[in-house]
């Protein structure tokens, strides 16, 4: 639970954990549990064409991007700012 509790609603949380039920596609991409749906026939390529996009970017950048979504959630908005700052003058002063 604790993985998805800044994740999705407290509600939907409690309803998954106390229902126990699956649920589809549709009703995880409205909880905001996936990001994402597309057709089976085609999960291979959009992953093949994702990880190809993903393993494009700059090193440093990408870091930066998951340390952020990681930290500054738990921090005040001027702490989010400068910690985003921060983060955006390390990438920019990388070499990749």
């Amino acid at each position: 639970m604790y993985g998805l509790l800044d994740r999705v609603p407290r509600k939907a949380l409690a309803h998954l954990v106390y229902s126990t039920l699956p649920i589809d596609a549709a009703t995880a991409l409205a909880i905001g549990l996936i990001s994402r749906v597309v057709a089976e026939t085609a999960l291979e390529a959009e992953v093949a064409d994702f990880v190809s996009m993903m393993t494009g970017r700059p090193t440093a950048a990408v870091r930066a991007v998951k340390e952020f979504l990681r930290s500054a959630p738990a921090m005040d908005s001027q702490g989010a700012l400068d910690f985003a700052s921060n983060l955006i003058a390390n990438v920019l002063s990388s070499r990749r």
